[in-house]
């Protein structure tokens, strides 16, 4: 299997919509975290309030869509 990641500058582009990404926060470690487009920030969400979303916030380089995984069922593969 093969999928691509397209990585996206935070300084210049920021995701379109809320939910869940792939992010290199400045710690340089890859993870999965919100984002929240009611705040800009990343490891908040839209409902929290601005000052909870400010000290949850996470500095990130670089973001990404999670790619899309084949449904294993679909694939024909046996899981035992």
């Amino acid at each position: 299997m093969t999928t691509t990641i397209i990585w996206h500058d935070a300084k210049t582009e920021l995701p379109a919509k809320s939910g869940l990404y792939l992010a290199v926060p400045t710690t340089g470690r890859m993870e999965v975290l919100p984002y929240t487009t009611k705040h800009s920030l990343f490891n908040a969400y839209d409902w929290n309030h601005k000052k909870r979303a400010e000290s949850l916030a996470v500095d990130v380089k670089y973001w990404a869509i999670i790619p899309d995984f084949p449904d294993d069922e679909s694939e024909g593969v046996d899981n035992g």
